[in-house]
């Protein structure tokens, strides 16, 4: 987690990514990756005396619906809201293939 968060902050000081105000946006799909930059951001926030707030992403495609009690709870316990949206991309995708 170390490593990350230096990543993290290293890029916000060399390219002021995030703005004191800003609002940042994750997309979460349940995997490591997401769940990993969320926890660490929540973290990076703190650090930064919570001058800019997140917001957690996750769409669904359709296909079968994923079970978001886990990532719900992460989200609580970050204090992080999580926005679901429930989509067609599937059926979509699936379509324009034809």
């Amino acid at each position: 987690m170390k490593t990350t968060l230096g990543c993290i902050r290293r890029a916000d000081q060399d390219f002021k990514m995030i703005q004191p105000g800003d609002r940042v946006a994750v997309g979460v799909s349940g995997g490591k990756d997401s769940l990993l930059l969320l926890h660490a951001l929540s973290l990076y926030r703190r650090v930064r005396h919570n001058d800019f707030t997140l917001q957690a992403v996750m769409l669904t495609t359709g296909k079968e619906e994923p079970d978001t009690t886990a990532i719900r709870a992460l989200s609580r316990s970050l204090d992080v809201p999580i926005t679901i949206r429930h989509t067609a991309l599937y059926e979509i995708l699936f379509e324009l293939r034809k």
